[in-house]
């Protein structure tokens, strides 16, 4: 019988009320998952750090590529057994062809208690298979594993990875901050990666055009939202623009843009029971990022402000973004906010982001009344 085996590593050291939490919280994600792609799931059903999936193995791998709390996942067929020699036997027909000519090793693990141990299942299945291939432990062309427990023994030769992390929903609601670049769509995964689900907010100074743009990023985003449906708040932000260059200082307008975006987004994340605010900020990769920068704008804010990207250079973020599938659509959304780039101070005050709330107070407070108008 097929079976998709899925692993997890985070979820097992937890304690034993938490991991029982978290495992079925995985299991719902699964299933959210499998209805998503179509596919047909007949059984899925917990087994001492591994989850079991019966049905449609091929579409499961895929449903399951994209499931954050799932470690890896391998496509395999199951048998129950009565002796070592049954093992034996339904190895050397599986892998027999698989081997002939090649290197191989088999490796076993075992949960249980047997007559034998894995050592020895790998010895009498590596010397029936030694028939066909050559044994080679160190670098073979193929590793054959056998996962023992009680008396059902799993046989695959694949091991797909998968995102890691806690499953969607386990540590509550976030509100992202994006622009649709390659930063802010990356560090949204990450957290979602921590077992938070995430919200978009995207402050619009371009009107439909860009805002169809910065979808498609979000859209991307959404196929690893497995376990919950991402909401995106499109905020019309024109306004807020147009009192940013009429009466910011040109080498503030950059932090000024950027401020707004925190009051403006601390205002939805509690509209919406969100947890934190989450940004794409990298340290010192512009100016409005430096330290400096980075504390003065957080002043006076009470919602906590996620940065999972402060430590990351830019190479780091693009190879993350090119593999979670992001990259190409971020590339083709223009960088709006680089208008406010003329000449930026890099050392911000407290006085200066007085200044700018004094300046920006009327215009926030109206967009925040919009919002609270078109979701009450």
């Amino acid at each position: 019988m097929r079976v998709l085996i899925v692993r997890y590593d985070e979820i097992a050291i937890k304690s034993n009320i938490v991991r029982t939490k978290l495992e079925k919280l995985l299991m719902q994600n699964i299933i959210v998952g499998a209805k998503k792609f179509n596919c047909n799931l007949e059984k899925i059903q917990r087994s001492q750090g591994r989850i079991l999936l019966y049905g449609d193995i091929d579409c499961l791998k895929l449903s399951t590529s994209r499931i954050f709390g799932i470690r890896s996942i391998s496509p395999s067929y199951e048998m129950t057994f009565s002796s070592i020699d049954d093992i034996v036997s339904e190895a050397e027909k599986m892998w027999k062809d698989k081997v002939t000519g090649r290197t191989f090793a088999v490796r076993t693990r075992r949960v249980g208690k047997h007559n034998f141990t894995s050592l020895q299942v790998s010895e009498k299945v590596g010397e029936k298979l030694a028939n066909y291939g050559k044994v080679f432990l160190e670098n073979p062309d193929i590793s054959l594993h056998i996962e023992i427990r009680d008396n059902s023994a799993f046989f695959f030769d694949e091991i797909l990875e998968g995102p890691g992390g806690l499953p969607l929903m386990a540590e509550g609601k976030a509100l992202a901050l994006i622009s649709g670049g390659i930063d802010s769509p990356v560090a949204a995964w990450m957290i979602m990666k921590r077992g938070v689900a995430v919200d978009f907010m995207y402050c619009n100074i371009t009107g439909p055009i860009g805002e169809k743009e910065v979808q498609e990023v979000v859209n991307r985003i959404g196929q690893w939202s497995i376990g919950y449906t991402s909401h995106f708040y499109s905020i019309n932000c024109l306004k807020i623009a147009e009192v940013i260059s009429s009466n910011i200082s040109k080498r503030l307008q950059s932090i000024a843009f950027k401020r707004a975006l925190y009051r403006i987004g601390q205002e939805l994340a509690k509209k919406v029971n969100a947890g934190a605010i989450v940004t794409g900020e990298s340290l010192a990769q512009v100016s409005s990022q430096t330290l400096s920068s980075l504390r003065s704008l957080s002043f006076g804010m009470d919602t906590l402000i996620l940065r999972p990207l402060i430590g990351f250079d830019k190479l780091e973020i693009i190879k993350l973004a090119e593999k979670i599938g992001t990259f190409e659509a971020s590339i083709k959304v223009p960088e709006y906010c680089s208008m406010f780039s003329h000449h930026p101070k890099t050392k911000v005050k407290l006085e200066d982001i007085k200044e700018i709330d004094k300046q920006l107070d009327d215009v926030i407070n109206n967009v925040i009344l919009q919002i609270n108008s078109k979701m009450d």
